[in-house]
């Protein structure tokens, strides 16, 4: 869900309505990720929080373990020395970037 939807949402409550929302954001899925040393992309990571909102458990809610899950499908393992920047594809990682230290190569833009 992207904040507009959620302000769209929001227009049907009055201004002293009382509600609970939790808000969970990429950068949440960015850092478990690294904390798990898995590396993605912005459009992963948008992915990933936009499948939680849409499939998560609504009895149990979102939880760290939630956005684990969505990171174990979808990120990807790169060696500590690739420098992921997401301009152009690395064979050694497996993922886009342009200059990996681990493949100790510099790619073309895509």
């Amino acid at each position: 869900m992207k904040v507009s939807d959620a302000i769209q949402h929001l227009k049907g409550y009055g201004p002293e309505d009382h509600i609970a929302m939790p808000i969970w954001e990429t950068q949440d899925v960015f850092t478990r990720a690294e904390q798990q040393e898995k590396r993605l992309n912005q459009a992963t990571a948008d992915e990933i929080v936009d499948e939680v909102d849409r499939q998560h458990n609504a009895e149990y809610g979102i939880s760290w373990d939630t956005l684990d899950d969505g990171i174990i499908r979808l990120a990807v393992d790169m060696p500590d020395a690739c420098q992921y920047d997401g301009s152009a594809h690395c064979p050694e990682c497996k993922h886009s970037n342009t200059t990996c230290l681990a493949a100790n190569q510099t790619f073309e833009e895509e």
